[in-house]
């Protein structure tokens, strides 16, 4: 059997899967991520069967080699949709996330590896959270059995080698040139002067000068000699013709005209102002649907914090059907969200849809202008006058932007 493809999650909402951590309690992060899909036929109907699924990482997207993979045998498909949890069998650690991109390649049955691999997403990056490599934030520190910084922040350890002598000053380093005036943060230690910055670009060439005036004229060279007139009275022959006079020396060349002085380096420009940051906060929500009831009813949402002048944008899917053997009814469905001390609102709402016994995919989107700072409620909601739902779903983001 050709499998036609297997659909996953996005930040979009046409998607109906999701590639995130698996849930676990525990002091380390957890070795394993949970993956959920949906997957048709080759006649675009979704699976219902038990089948075989190898899934395998890749440093790069046309590697014929796999870093890791491990076999799922009979997984289920529940009307195409599925959910694994990838590194029981083969665990999964920072030598393979190690903040490369990688990328997901899977085999279905006997089937040759769907194409194009899929890019994984900075969830599963959170494996490294067994090595702390950057500002971590505990409640406090305790090596063996004796705490050394307690709830306060206050060292409570040995005194012994925590200050060491005083050394020699060193020299003052040459200061930097001042750079653009950033967002006020929290006051910190003075660092060292910065480098001398770099020379500013060169200025235009100044325009050329005036050519210099043409030399003196050479001197006329001496006339030659007349030759002796002839003796009046008849015509006699012609005297001989005169020794013609030597050629004039040549005149001395012109000076050659004064170059012009090359123009002034030009100021480099000043730097201009930071922009605004894009994206503020991001949430990801996945919950059991609320059954909705004849008025509009969140069937899944979450609180995000808002300033006015920021942007609410919203998009997920839910995955709905009736209990077995109820009857077909409308329901209109939508994302909504209610403002601090208001009431429910949809952003935009979609055209009624009919809802039966098959579970079905509903996708929605949704983007507003805070006017008001506060909490907001923001979810995926609908209204229909059925009352009993088939252990349904929804998984949705909220972004909060600039």
């Amino acid at each position: 059997m050709a499998y036609l493809r297997l659909l996953r999650i996005a930040l979009s909402v046409a998607l109906v899967g999701a590639f995130a951590l698996a849930a676990r309690v525990a002091v380390a992060a957890p070795t394993s991520v949970t993956h959920q899909g949906r997957l048709f036929d080759s006649t675009n109907m979704p699976v219902t069967t038990k089948l075989d699924v190898q899934f395998a990482i890749y440093a790069n997207q046309a590697d014929t080699t796999p870093i890791w993979s491990e076999t799922h045998l009979q997984v289920s498909f529940d009307n195409g949709f599925f959910s694994v949890e990838l590194g029981t069998m083969t665990p999964l650690d920072t030598t393979i996330f190690n903040g490369t991109e990688k990328y997901l390649g899977i085999t279905v049955g006997t089937d040759p590896e769907m194409t194009p691999r899929a890019p994984v997403a900075s969830v599963p990056y959170a494996i490294s959270a067994n090595d702390a490599t950057g500002i971590i934030h505990p409640k406090s520190v305790v090596i063996g059995t004796t705490t050394v910084i307690n709830q306060s922040g206050q060292w409570v350890g040995s005194p012994s080698g925590l200050q060491g002598p005083q050394g020699p000053q060193g020299p003052a380093g040459a200061a930097g040139p001042a750079g653009p005036t950033g967002p006020m943060g929290s006051t910190g230690n003075t660092g060292p002067a910065g480098p001398t910055g770099p020379a500013g670009p060169t200025g235009p060439m100044g325009s050329t000068g005036p050519q210099g005036p043409a030399g003196p004229a050479g001197p006329m060279g001496n006339q030659g000699v007349a030759g002796p007139a002839g003796a009046a009275g008849p015509a006699g022959a012609q005297g001989p013709q005169g020794v013609k006079g030597d050629t004039g020396a040549a005149g001395a060349p012109g000076m050659q005209g004064i170059q012009g002085i090359q123009g002034i380096q030009g100021i480099q420009g000043i730097q201009g102002p930071q922009g605004p940051s894009g994206v503020v906060s991001t949430v990801n929500v996945a919950q059991s649907v609320t059954n909705p009831g004849s008025s509009w009813t969140y069937l899944g949402s979450t609180t995000v914090s808002v300033q006015a002048g920021q942007r609410l944008t919203a998009s997920g899917v839910a995955a709905l059907g009736l209990t077995a053997g109820s009857t077909a009814t409308s329901i209109d469905y939508a994302f909504c969200y209610t403002p601090p001390g208001g009431s429910i609102t949809y952003f935009a709402i979609y055209p009624t849809s009919q809802i039966t016994s098959t579970r079905m995919s509903f996708a929605a989107a949704g983007s507003i202008s805070v006017n008001t700072t506060g909490t907001y409620t923001v979810g995926m909601c609908a209204e229909t006058s059925a009352t009993s739902f088939s252990n349904d779903w929804v998984n949705f983001w909220v972004h909060v932007t600039n």
